[in-house]
This record gives C-alpha cells, structure tokens and sequence, in this order.
C-alpha cells in the first residue's frame, strides 16, 4: 500500500488494468486447458473406437480364410495349403494380440480372449490330426463359433463408439457446466476488481474535486491536503497555493472597497450640503432652470450616497464572522418599519402590501436584519408594475422564523437563480426600465443572513419573484 501512496496516478491505473485482468487471464486460460482436454480425450475415444472396429473386422474377414484353407488341405492333402492356413493363423493371433493393446472394455476383453484361446485350440487340434480324420473335421466344424464370437466382438466394438460419444457428450456437458460455473465466478471477480481499481483511482481524483469545490464555495480557510500519488499531492499542493493567493486578493479586494468607499463619501458629503444649500436658496435665489438642475444634482448625489453605502456594507459583511450588537428584535415590527420607511417608493408607484405578519422574535442585530429586509422590500418595489400587490408574510415553522417575499414583476430567469447572489451581479431584468444599481443589495442579505446562522433562497413561481429568509427564532420563557 506504501507503494500505492507513492507511486504515480498513471502506475495506478496500471496496477488497476493488471488486477481487472488476471481473472479474464486466468479463465481464458482455464478454458484453453479445459478445450484441450476435452479434444485430446475425444480425438482418442474416436482413434480408439476407429481400431477396435478395424481390428474387430480383420478378425472377422480371417476367418473364413484360415476356414477355406483348412477344407482345402483337407480334401486336396496339399502341403502348400496348410503353410497358407498356418500363415494365416499366425497373422490371425498377431492381430488378436495387437487388438489386445487398445483400451478395451471388460466385456470385449473377455471375448477377444475367448477367440484367441479356441482358435488356437482348433490350430492345435487340426494340426495334430490327419487331413481326412475325424478330429480335423470336427476342428473345422468349430470355425461356425468362432465366426460368431467374431461378429459378437465387432458387435460390441459398434456399441463401444456409441458409449464413447455418450461418455463423450456427459463429459462435454461437464465442462459446459464448469465454464459456466468459471465464468459466473470470474465475472464476480472481475467486478471486485473493477471496485478495488475504481477506488483506488478514484479516490485521490475525489479530494481534488473537494478541494476544488472547496475553492468554488468561497471556503479558503482550511488548508488543503490531498492524499494519494506523488503527482496529485504536488497538484494539491499548488492547489493551496491557489487557496493562500485568492485570500491574498480577497483580503486586497475588501481593503479597497473600504478605502475608496471611505475616499468617496467625504468628498460627496460635501457635495450633498452644497446641493442643499442651493436648493433651499439659502446662497441666493435661482430661476426655474436653476432650481431644477441643483435638484437633479441633490437626487444623483443621495442615489450615489445609496451606492456608496452599498459598497460599506458589502465590505463590512465580507469581514464579519460572527455578528454584534445582538438583541432581541421583533421581527415583524422591524417589517413594518422597513414598510414605513418605504412608504414614498409604494405610494409613486401606487403598490399594494399585503402583509400577513406573526409575532416573531429573533436573536440578531438590529441594523443588519433592517438591511436584509430593506434590500428585499426595495427590489420587490423596483420591479413590481404599478399599481401591483407585494406580498410580505411571516411565520414560525420548526423553531424558523420565515419570511417570504413576493411580487409581480418580471421575476427571475432560471439560469439566474443562484447568480443573483453574487457580488455586482445584475440579471438580465436589471435594466428593463429600471434604474440600475450595484449588485451588491442581495449579496449583502446573504452574507447578514449567513452571520445570523440564517439563509435567503429564491423561490420558483410562475410569476414575479419569490424570496425566502428563515433563520433561528428565540426562545422565550423557562
């Protein structure tokens, strides 16, 4: 295993191939031997069969030869023709006793060895006897049973290769029933294999995809440490690089938002007074188009004053961990009072709120929770038609304080549902005669939300936009 951890990723999926391989290996050549087997032993039976009936059929045919010659020499006493019926009773034992050899079963042997016993009793008994004698004739009467043991042994012979294929054809479906056997259990081996191979592959593949992840969440405070071979320990490793240098630029990021945020409000404090000034004509009276273009400048400069605080509290919620300044709020007055400090906004545009409110207390910082609520009542405001219903309802569910959110704009395009979260992100439905902001109002919610152990969804509808907050109710009483 130490070899594992420090070997390459490409040894070990080496490694993995080989150990998927060996049961095919192994089976294959199981198989190899298995067929050999069996067609050695086939081509055996078959050149055994073969003989036997050679054999059986040359006994047979020198019979009545070796019976010819015998009547022959008796009736003619010609020597010549007893040499002939002696040579062929020489052959005739040599071939009985070459047929002996072959793999015979109890029954042929038995016979075989019965043919050969009487046939040289009747050589015997005929070649002791004279030509025209009693005996010889009586010897030669005896080739009728010997003629029948012969066909009783080619007889047997015939059966003995329908035994051989029946033995051939159980053996045969022996080995079908083992190969299937071996390929089941081959095929569960090969699986185990595969499992081991994947995880053995897979698993340092995985803590890269974590530690990516990781790093796609936003989550650069653990250090990340793969585990597995030498080469993606060195690619976690210059992952934590990675890791070190985006908190680097995080860290830079918020330290710029917060100089040139701080760097552009006191200059536009000065400009907003100004502005004031002029148009309350306290530096003298203006015209009619005087008048109009220092209002126009006192609305831009609070709408820039609205940016700017944007950017203070985006800031602010990037370096907070852990909230302060925690008390018990009510929730729903806090509603009601974002609700109130809206009330210019609703009238414009003529909206109706419904608000549907139970008393709910909370444990959190007050001006946080007035920014989270705001940001959702001023987008539902932004987007909502005039003279269209926004719909503000909270409830108690499971120890959760609940808010929803609802209006009828133009809602929220489903690719764009967890973008909207994202700093300075604005859909596509950001600039459809609306004002443009920064897009930062939902991406500060959602960090005050996380502060507060808390969470800000997007719903999906049918119509208009549907937000979500829930976050941890108090508990009040023993």
């Amino acid at each position: 295993m130490k070899l594992l951890q420090t070997s390459s990723i490409r040894k070990r999926i080496l490694f993995a191939f080989t150990l998927v391989m060996l049961p095919l290996v192994f089976g294959l050549a199981l198989a190899i031997f298995f067929i050999h087997n069996l067609g050695t032993q086939g081509q055996n039976a078959v050149l055994n069969a073969a003989d036997t009936v050679q054999y059986s059929r040359a006994l047979l045919e020198e019979l009545p030869d070796m019976e010819r010659n015998a009547l022959q020499y008796r009736v003619l006493h010609d020597p010549s023709l007893y040499k002939l019926y002696k040579e062929r009773h020489r052959q005739f034992q040599q071939t009985a006793a070459a047929f002996s050899h072959l793999n015979l079963n109890y029954a042929m042997r038995e016979k075989l060895n019965e043919l050969t016993t009487r046939e040289q009793v009747v050589f015997n008994n005929f070649s002791q006897s004279a030509p025209n004698s009693a005996d010889s004739s009586i010897a030669i009467g005896q080739f009728e049973d010997l003629n029948n043991l012969a066909r009783s042994i080619l007889a047997l012979g015939t059966q003995s290769i329908d035994t051989e294929i029946n033995n051939m054809q159980e053996v045969t479906k022996f080995r079908q029933h083992q190969l299937a056997w071996m390929v089941a259990i081959l095929i569960l081996a090969g699986f185990f294999m595969a499992a081991i191979s994947i995880v053995l592959i897979t698993r340092p593949i995985r803590s890269i995809d974590q530690a990516i992840k990781q790093l796609g969440s936003g989550e650069l405070s653990t250090p990340i440490n793969v585990r597995g071979p030498q080469d993606l320990k060195e690619l976690g490793k210059r992952l934590d690089w990675l890791r070190s240098r985006l908190v680097d630029l995080e860290q830079d990021r918020i330290r710029f938002l917060r100089h040139i945020s701080h760097e552009l409000k006191t200059p536009l404090t000065n400009i907003r007074e100004g502005t004031q000034l002029m148009t309350d004509q306290i530096v003298g009276p203006l015209n009619s188009e005087q008048l109009e273009i220092a209002q126009i400048l006192q609305k831009n400069g609070l709408q820039l004053q609205k940016r700017i605080e944007d950017l203070l509290n985006f800031s602010a919620s990037q370096g907070s961990q852990l909230f302060k300044d925690s008390t018990l709020v009510k929730f729903d007055q806090v509603i009601m009072k974002v609700i109130d400090d809206q009330k210019v906004a609703i009238k414009a545009k003529r909206i109706i709120i419904n608000a549907q409110l139970q008393s709910v207390t909370i444990l959190a910082d007050y001006e946080k929770i007035c920014v989270v609520v705001d940001n959702l009542l001023s987008n539902a405001i932004k987007y909502s038609p005039t003279g269209g219903t926004i719909r503000l309802s909270l409830t108690i569910n499971d120890d959760q304080a609940v808010l929803n959110v609802e209006d009828q704009g133009p809602g929220i395009r489903p690719d764009e549902r967890e973008r909207i979260f994202d700093a300075f992100y604005q859909g596509q439905n950001s600039d459809t005669g609306h004002v443009k902001g920064t897009g930062l109002g939902l991406s500060i919610a959602r960090e005050y939300m996380r502060i507060h152990q808390g969470i800000i969804e997007n719903i999906d509808q049918q119509r208009g936009a549907h937000f979500r907050i829930a976050m941890p109710a108090a508990r009040l009483g023993g």
